[in-house]
């Protein structure tokens, strides 16, 4: 049966793989537009959303929400919108880059220290 699984598994992935590329390849849509915009905050989202998905599952269980699709709409929601809000904010304050790429930031504070002397 782990052959079987494989093959369904395979032909599930081909479907969606056409699906999105039949929905999303036309960059006049707005989807093509919301799927640039979050993978514009792909690091922020990656770097923080576990720490949000785990608060929220202890805060909706505190709350007696044990829905399973509540848990999980709420949690995709959350951990995608406060990473990118984080990140907004920290480039308004200048800090993005320090806390979010501090090689760069190190690097391009050297090169600007060394071509002013």
């Amino acid at each position: 049966m782990p052959v079987c699984s494989f093959f369904i598994a395979f032909g599930i992935s081909l479907l969606l793989f056409w699906i999105f590329k039949k929905l999303f390849s036309n960059e006049k849509h707005i989807h093509v537009k919301f799927f640039s915009f979050l993978g514009k905050y792909s690091l922020e989202i990656y770097v923080i959303h576990c720490v949000f998905t785990a608060g929220n599952r202890v805060v909706l269980t505190k709350l007696h929400i044990n829905n399973f699709a509540i848990n999980v709409i709420c949690n995709i929601v959350i951990s995608t919108a406060l990473p990118i809000l984080i990140s907004i904010i920290l480039k308004k304050i200048n800090l993005h880059q320090i806390v979010f790429k501090p090689v760069t930031f190190i690097k391009e504070k050297t090169e600007r220290k060394i071509n002013n002397e």
